[in-house]
């Protein structure tokens, strides 16, 4: 459900539902394009889970169906996160299979521009939770995930990518 309140905290809008799925629709993720719109992903158990896309207008109306931004290529798409750049692209970054994180951009219809490609592989670390996404002035996604390092104790990875996914050097 989406819920727009004021500044004070106080609803202004009644509650308002995303997904029309009797299926389980959990982990959303959302942000504001610079028009107000609210553009949301979530995870959807399927035949396995995907994860899809939504726009919403300023007052929570649908401006697109139910987008799958991966669907049952990948059987374990989870914990997905978005961001938008300063075009108003949507980059989404999802775990997949504990041990790799994945990223796609659409833009602000909701069209692929930049295909579901493989950004990090554990490695060393293993166990990714959720990976939380941000993007900055110059377009580049800056990406928290924590995991298990290869002596079981909990640790935070921290990644630096350009708009395109390669790894900035340095990071």
């Amino acid at each position: 459900f989406y819920k727009k309140l004021n500044n004070n905290g106080l609803p202004i809008s009644p509650d308002i539902r995303v997904t029309s799925t009797s299926q389980s629709s959990t982990y959303p993720s959302l942000d504001i394009d610079s028009q107000n719109n609210v553009h949301v992903v979530w995870q959807e158990y399927v035949a396995g889970y995907d994860i899809f896309y939504k726009k919403l207008n300023n007052n929570g109306l649908n401006l697109t169906g139910d987008i799958p931004v991966i669907n049952n290529n990948y059987p374990h798409s989870t914990n997905p996160s978005l961001s938008l750049d300063s075009q108003n692209n949507i980059h989404v970054v999802w775990n997949e299979n504990s041990n790799t994180i994945y990223h796609a951009k659409l833009n602000v219809n909701g069209q692929m521009l930049l295909a579901p490609h493989q950004l990090i592989n554990a490695g060393f670390l293993s166990n990714f939770g959720n990976p939380v996404l941000e993007t900055d002035s110059f377009n580049d996604l800056h990406i928290l995930v924590s995991s298990t390092y290869s002596t079981n104790y909990p640790a935070l990875a921290y990644y630096h990518f350009n708009e395109t996914g390669s790894i900035v050097p340095g990071n």
